[in-house]
């Protein structure tokens, strides 16, 4: 089945403790990025190599893209506490929504630090974009949370595939809130949340950056619940500590 025992994935004791120690809220900025900002991001992406993942999901990969993610990363300097450098990132088109996973990379070396979202799609009353956040952190190798039979012979592309979610920090072992599944999570089995609980839902709006830590549980709401699917566009931006505050 794929899946991976969370044993084997956890972080060492040094990363897991620097990780704590610069845990922080889930927050976002209004209107951070001006209207020419929004311009020269949206200028760029077509320019940069698009990659078709599984479930009709588009990335463009910055990476290689020195002036344009320097550019980026000057701006998060004014609300990034730490010393960071890119681990990660791209611009990304999805028909579907997203399932619940970390961020924090796979085999390296480092403390992943901060998720960063630039919304380039709005959220309207018949297309509701969210990024969903839960209490939960996982203090390890980036995962999906996909348990149950939805998911029994899945295998994602990149990240491990986690079934027992007792390592959870903050696991609940209690059934997800229905009120919260039937109002963001439909596109999710309702078993498949058992044990986690929502932090906050921060709204997509295109000018706004949404800013939480990459060991952070997070998803998509079911933005395709209303309507059929309309796809969703946004910027990440992934970052890990510098050396030396390792």
């Amino acid at each position: 089945m794929h899946e991976s025992d969370p044993k084997d994935i956890l972080f060492d004791d040094k990363r897991i403790n620097k990780l704590k120690d610069i845990k922080q809220k889930p927050f976002k900025i209004v209107n951070f990025f001006t209207e020419d900002d929004i311009a020269y991001i949206m200028s760029v992406k077509e320019s940069y190599e698009q990659v078709d993942k599984q479930g009709a999901v588009k990335n463009w990969r910055y990476s290689n893209q020195p002036e344009f993610y320097g550019w980026l990363e000057e701006k998060f300097q004014m609300f990034l506490k730490e010393d960071f450098e890119m681990h990660g990132g791209n611009f990304f088109k999805t028909n579907i929504p997203f399932f619940v996973h970390t961020d924090t990379a796979i085999d390296h070396n480092f403390v992943p630090y901060k998720n960063v979202v630039v919304p380039l799609t709005n959220s309207t009353p018949d297309h509701p974009c969210y990024t969903v956040i839960y209490d939960q952190r996982w203090y390890g190798e980036a995962v999906m949370f996909w348990k149950g039979p939805m998911f029994l012979n899945a295998k994602p592309d990149y990240n491990h595939k986690l079934v027992d979610y007792s390592l959870l920090e903050g696991y609940t072992n209690k059934d997800f809130d229905i009120g919260d599944y039937i109002k963001y999570m439909t596109h999710v089995p309702y078993t498949n949340l058992h044990g986690l609980n929502i932090c906050t839902v921060l709204e997509w709006k295109i000018g706004d950056v949404l800013v939480f830590d990459c060991n952070q549980l997070h998803s998509s709401n079911d933005f395709t619940k209303l309507h059929a699917p309309n796809p969703k566009y946004a910027l990440s931006y992934f970052c890990k500590l510098k050396d030396n505050n390792e």
